[in-house]
Order: structure tokens, then C-alpha cells, then sequence
């Protein structure tokens, strides 16, 4: 959950309005970069403030933000099952928790929880939010 989200998601976060301060941004060049501690009156800066840079938050860290903003939980669960032969390892569910909890969809089928995780963000981020 330690893992950065790529530069499409830091896009898409922007866009939707993440304005946590983070430790790494992208530049539009679609390279990260490291962020040495740098205030603005007292907080650490947010690089979504500036038209040319994203924010790069960690899986939890966007986990966080869509909950605390929006009342949607992404969940990863390790399934281990076998269908047609192929190996389906994680599972994602994605979920209203702020009112009556609500399913919003399920998926299978990942190698990682890593790109379950990722694919679940993309998923709200697109078409949920």
C-alpha cells in the first residue's frame, strides 16, 4: 500500500480534487520527482496547486481520500481460486460506507494487489466520482 500511484491516476486525482500534500509529484513531463520538505505557511505544499505538476499519494493514501471524502471503500482480498484454468489470485470490491452500505461493483481476476488496487482507483475515479 506503500506504492505510488502512476502518472495517469495523479492526473485523474488532480482533476477530481485531491489536495493532500505528498512527497513525490509529476512534473508534465510524466517524470517524478522528490519534494524536500517544502512549506508553505507551515504545510507542507501541495503540488496540485500549480498547472503543471500532480501530487503522487501512495494506494493508502488515495484509499484515505476516497473515503474520508466521499464515503467509497476499495477493498483487495486474496481469493485463490482457479476458473477456466487461469488463476485468479485478487479481488476487488468497491463500496458506498458513509449511508447504508452499498456494493458498487466487484471484479476479479489479478495477479497483485497492487494492480487490483490500482485498477479498483481507476475505476472510481472514471466512473464512480
Amino acid at each position: 500500500m506503500n506504492t505510488h500511484v502512476n502518472f495517469e491516476i495523479a492526473k485523474l486525482l488532480k482533476e477530481k480534487g485531491f489536495d493532500k500534500p505528498c512527497n513525490l509529484y509529476y512534473y508534465v513531463d510524466n517524470n517524478i520527482h522528490e519534494q524536500k520538505n517544502k512549506y508553505c505557511k507551515g504545510r507542507l505544499l501541495d503540488r496540485n496547486c500549480y498547472d503543471n505538476q500532480y501530487s503522487v499519494p501512495t494506494l493508502l493514501e488515495v484509499i484515505t481520500w476516497l473515503y474520508d471524502k466521499y464515503g467509497i471503500w476499495v477493498s483487495v482480498q486474496y481469493k485463490g481460486v482457479t476458473i477456466n484454468k487461469e488463476l485468479i489470485e485478487f479481488q476487488y470490491d468497491i463500496q458506498y460506507c458513509k449511508q447504508v452500505p452499498n456494493l458498487i461493483i466487484s471484479k476479479n481476476s489479478f495477479s497483485s494487489p497492487r494492480k487490483a488496487y490500482r485498477e479498483a482507483i481507476d475505476y472510481v475515479l472514471n466512473k464512480v466520482i
